[in-house]
């Protein structure tokens, strides 16, 4: 197992305990990484925005996490226990705020919900009121989504790499 090293490239923050400061991981350049806490529930999101060979790279080095399921993804999520902590991770590829890019963050946003809710102790199915799984993935979504601006605004974008 790898410690890795951050260098924080985005200092000004929405809030510091729900949105945390962009950095980008040194052994990983061109890589950002950020986390998105709900107090309330006691769940956080930890956002990779970058290759999904840096996050298999990354993910492999620093927890020794190798499930990684389908090789065709564009975007994934992945949660895991870790030196007793549950870890939960999306890597996106790029953020340019398309339709495209909206989507995948979106669905793999819905898996996050779902799984952390559900390890929290609180079930999804016909009897329950969906409203706890709407309202949470809506939270999250808007505090990614302005966690993502910061990014935008201070012009460090990762764009997806071009084949030739």
């Amino acid at each position: 197992m790898t410690k890795v090293k951050l260098k924080t490239i985005v200092r000004k923050e929405y809030n510091p305990t729900v949105i945390g400061k962009w950095a980008e991981i040194v052994e990983f350049p061109g890589t950002r990484v950020n986390t998105i806490t709900n107090e309330l529930l006691a769940i956080s999101l930890n956002v990779f925005l970058g290759s999904k060979d840096d996050f298999k790279k990354f993910l492999t080095s620093t927890y020794d996490y190798k499930d990684f399921g389908s090789k065709a993804y564009q975007a994934v999520f992945v949660c895991f226990e870790f030196e007793d902590r549950k870890w939960n991770w999306i890597n996106i590829p790029q953020m340019e705020f398309t339709a495209e890019d909206y989507g995948l963050f979106v669905h793999e946003l819905h898996h996050f919900v779902h799984i952390s809710l559900q390890n929290c102790g609180h079930r999804h199915d016909l009897d329950s009121s969906e409203e706890l799984y709407a309202s949470t993935q809506g939270w999250f979504m808007e505090m990614a989504m302005r966690a993502f601006a910061q990014l935008r605004i201070a012009g460090l974008k990762t764009k997806r790499k071009t084949k030739n």
